[in-house]
């Protein structure tokens, strides 16, 4: 897999390779290449394959525990998109699909 992934680094010379969970980190560390190296972890730091990264992206706070003091590179947090919020109530459902005209059934 890692040739495989080498020959299309070689062949399209990224800026930047931006890989995700350990195993596309393990794959993309043993590929030589100028591209800056970029990892976002879902879960922490699971594999020295992470520092080999030039930055680590992290996308809730607890994560950052886990890297390493070691760790040379870029750490960055991008917080997850996602914000919890209560369930609507039926009114603001109704208001919505009127907005939306879409039939009462509508799931929203």
């Amino acid at each position: 897999m890692t040739r495989a992934v080498q020959k299309i680094i070689d062949r399209i010379q990224p800026d930047v390779i931006h890989a995700h969970l350990r195993r596309a980190t393990r794959i993309l560390a043993r590929c030589h290449t100028r591209a800056a190296k970029v990892s976002t972890l879902h879960i922490g730091v699971n594999g020295p394959s992470f520092l080999e990264m030039d930055a680590l992206v992290a996308i809730s706070p607890w994560q950052l525990a886990t890297v390493p003091r070691e760790y040379r590179g870029i750490l960055q947090l991008i917080k997850n998109s996602l914000k919890p919020h209560s369930k609507p109530s039926e009114a603001c459902l109704h208001k919505l699909r009127g907005e939306m005209t879409t039939a009462p059934a509508t799931f929203i």
